[in-house]
């Protein structure tokens, strides 16, 4: 019994630590993703990222973390699909909430050949409340592919369907 009430004690406190540092969430506050402007997101060197620049281009927009392992596994298939695209119109876009001492860490370790970004929207706006999430973005900035699972994105059958995408 008395540890059932030090645990309860422990995430007592660990919830309003954890208050001070995150405004409230709640299901009016959560955004309908729809469109890729409702993501706001800069680049390491803290320059936002202007959604007009990938106009008529299909986005894949990666939420990911450094900590994630199934998003790790999922990297090497992700650099693979964007070497595979590289002329054609899609983006490949891999954003983490983290700051950007944590991105380029991450790159200098890892080194993929992959745009990391640091995303500004929060995951709980966005209600993703698991990591790796997909994104697809079609030409005109509308959502049309979500999931959230690591994949092998250069598979032939994932990278028919990204293919499928171009064509809208």
């Amino acid at each position: 019994m008395k540890r059932l009430g030090l645990i309860l004690l422990i995430c007592a406190v660990g919830l309003a630590c954890g208050k001070e540092k995150t405004r409230e969430i709640n299901a009016e506050t959560i955004i309908d993703i729809k469109t890729l402007e409702q993501i706001d997101l800069v680049t390491a060197d803290n320059n936002p990222i202007h959604w007009r620049a990938y106009e008529d281009k299909v986005v894949f927009h990666n939420l990911w973390a450094t900590w994630c392992g199934p998003c790790i596994k999922e990297m090497p298939s992700i650099e693979n699909a964007t070497n595979h695209f590289k002329n054609d119109d899609i983006v490949f876009i891999l954003a983490t909430e983290e700051n950007a001492s944590k991105i380029r860490e991450f790159g200098n370790r890892y080194k993929f050949n992959l745009d990391f970004v640091q995303q500004k929207t929060s995951l709980a706006e966005l209600g993703i409340v698991a990591l790796p999430t997909t994104l697809v973005f079609d030409k005109s900035g509308k959502l049309v592919f979500k999931e959230t699972n690591a994949r092998q994105w250069d598979s032939e059958e994932n990278l028919k369907m990204l293919s499928s995408f171009l064509l809208l």
